[in-house]
């Protein structure tokens, strides 16, 4: 049995790669939304 302590050291790496790319997604969105509405030269 693994302790608690143990879990959250494996878990943790994952949930910061979830944060990332959800960061990522927003930005990306946020960048694709602005780029529609004024198109730069």
């Amino acid at each position: 049995m693994t302790s608690r302590r143990e879990r959250n050291k494996q878990e943790k790496p994952a949930r910061i790669k979830v944060a990332a790319a959800t960061l990522l997604d927003a930005k990306a969105y946020e960048q694709m939304t602005t780029r529609e509405v004024a198109p730069s030269p």
